[in-house]
């Protein structure tokens, strides 16, 4: 209660200079608790839920539009011809020999960084046997 009064008179000195310019006299200012109907919010919560469950839908779609952009992208890679053809040949010779086919990339520093990783790893793992 006694914050409430606190708060009248500190709102009633704000408002006061600005009242009296207008030509107004503020004679009480009264703050009480206001009590929202059950209904309303219910009503409030409901909408703030379905904006939510909105907005959850638009970052889906965007996620399945960018995923089937990457698709698009990968299979325009491997319809190209020797592409697909290099991906079978590897394929079958692995099958054949019952090995596994390790794939790298094309690029010469790209391979060299990824062989120097291979070496290191391989030499640290010695080290522990």
């Amino acid at each position: 209660m006694g914050s409430r009064v606190a708060i009248a008179l500190n709102i009633e000195s704000l408002i006061k200079g600005p009242a009296k310019k207008w030509g107004a006299e503020i004679s009480s200012i009264l703050i009480t608790d206001m009590q929202m109907a059950p209904e309303l919010l219910e009503s409030m919560s409901a909408a703030a839920k379905q904006r939510r469950v909105g907005e959850f839908k638009v970052t889906a779609a965007e996620a399945e539009v960018q995923a089937a952009c990457l698709m698009g992208n990968v299979a325009d890679l491997m319809s190209s011809g020797t592409t697909l053809q290099s991906f079978e040949a590897m394929q079958t010779m692995s099958k054949l020999l019952g090995a596994t086919a390790i794939f790298m990339p094309s690029n010469p520093e790209s391979s060299a960084a990824m062989m120097r990783n291979v070496q290191t790893n391989a030499a640290v793992g010695a080290d522990l046997l």
